[in-house]
């Protein structure tokens, strides 16, 4: 099989891959309540820039990154990038939208190794934002933990 015919998969597979990655990130990774998380999940769908939206704030809080890092504005860019190409998340999933309009019909030359490229490193960002944000709870854990011995200490 030639890359021409892997492209769509390749693209399908990877939209997917970001769009869970987000969702894991809100569910799993966030201090969103878990009830909250699901009903955000539930009202945005398969929505990137939703999704992205409802975690960004929680990302730069504990980035600790300087002030001239570029990264997670630069995330947002191919976020809004990859919403705005496919909003309704279904190019890289059917031949044609809702109305029949048919996808792709024009030739269009695209640089797979680019796309690939782009999709790769938003998915490492959002694993290494599950990485930080596990550490994080991890640190409040112990840290609840930590007290909770200390005032149980002083509970004689």
């Amino acid at each position: 099989m030639n890359n021409k015919k892997m492209f769509l998969p390749m693209c399908y597979v990877f939209r997917n891959a970001v769009e869970l990655g987000l969702k894991r990130l809100i569910v799993e990774k966030s201090h969103i309540s878990r009830e909250d998380a699901l009903k955000i999940i539930k009202k945005k769908k398969h929505s990137l820039l939703g999704l992205w939206n409802k975690i960004e704030a929680e990302i730069v809080e504990y980035s600790n990154a300087p002030e001239d890092d570029t990264t997670v504005s630069d995330t947002r860019t191919y976020i809004q990038q990859l919403h705005d190409y496919d909003s309704a998340s279904d190019k890289f999933r059917y031949p044609t939208n809702k109305n029949l309009n048919t996808y792709f019909m024009t030739s269009e030359t695209l640089d797979m190794m680019a796309v690939a490229s782009f999709f790769h490193e938003l998915c490492n960002f959002l694993d290494a934002v599950d990485s930080m944000l596990s550490e994080v709870m991890d640190f409040e854990a112990e840290m609840h933990s930590y007290y909770a011995d200390e005032m149980s200490y002083f509970d004689y």
